[in-house]
């Protein structure tokens, strides 16, 4: 919402109102993020391990959905 304030290395992540979702390159991202992810944009992510995601199985730019299987590995 409107005068949200951030931290500067915080992640900010915007909903719009487009019909399709473009996965990300999560790599670096952190647990919470993922889950952030997920929550907003209602697509279920199979996370593994801990720490920082360091591989993702669908590639950055594939057109997902809510009967997309995405896992990320965190390490």
């Amino acid at each position: 919402s409107s005068n949200t304030k951030t931290i500067s290395s915080q992640k900010v992540f915007l909903l719009s109102d487009g019909s399709s979702i473009t996965m990300p390159n999560m790599i670096g991202w952190t647990r919470k993020d993922v889950e952030l992810f997920s929550s907003m944009s209602g697509i279920s992510i199979k996370i593994a391990g801990s720490g920082y995601v360091n591989a993702q199985n669908v590639n950055e730019g594939t057109i997902i959905n809510d009967a997309s299987n995405v896992e990320v590995t965190l390490k």
